[in-house]
């Protein structure tokens, strides 16, 4: 009996333990077409027009790759942060960062969407500088710094300098801001 029960709580914990194989491709038309619309209408100011579009487009997706999905993250990340009419827009547009950010820390996907993945650290630093939380902004600055190094991506470290600018600005400390622009 003991025996039955050791073997039956094994399989239990073994199955429950499994990672999903999620493997759905990416929909290139998608991202090539429905993500530039979206955004033309979020930047021609209408935005609710723009995510209704987005949101829609998505849901006729079948099984949406993780570039869609990351892709539809970081636009709702960005509007909703630049757009933010009340606080509960800043709430969702953190959810949304830290949600794509755990999607590609989960599955090994760095490499992979390394370009969205630094949008979305910075993205998710600019907010944590709109709280005042400059210590974990400046974390999450240097997070994307380090992946912009270890890629060899030089070029793009200036929004590195600028948003570590950006802080020392805030804070009031003009003297160290000039050396960052």
């Amino acid at each position: 009996m003991k025996l039955t029960i050791i073997f039956i709580s094994a399989i239990l914990i073994f199955s429950a333990c499994k990672q999903s194989d999620y493997s759905a491709t990416d929909h290139p038309d998608f991202q090539k077409n429905v993500l530039p619309q979206a955004q033309r209408l979020i930047d021609s100011n209408k935005i609710l027009q723009g995510l209704a579009y987005l949101d829609s487009s998505y849901r006729k997706l079948k099984n949406p790759g993780y570039g869609d999905i990351l892709a539809v993250y970081n636009v709702k990340t960005k509007t909703l942060f630049n757009n933010n009419a009340d606080e509960a827009d800043l709430i969702n547009a953190m959810k949304y960062a830290d949600s794509a950010i755990s999607l590609i820390n989960n599955h090994q996907l760095k490499n992979k969407y390394r370009q969205q993945y630094i949008s979305l650290i910075f993205h998710r630093g600019d907010m944590l500088v709109n709280k005042d939380r400059f210590d974990d902004a400046y974390a999450s600055y240097y997070k994307a710094k380090q992946i912009l190094d270890s890629a060899g991506m030089s070029c793009e470290q200036a929004d590195y300098y600028a948003r570590l600018g950006l802080i020392y600005y805030k804070q009031g400390k003009f003297y160290k801001c000039g050396f960052t622009f």
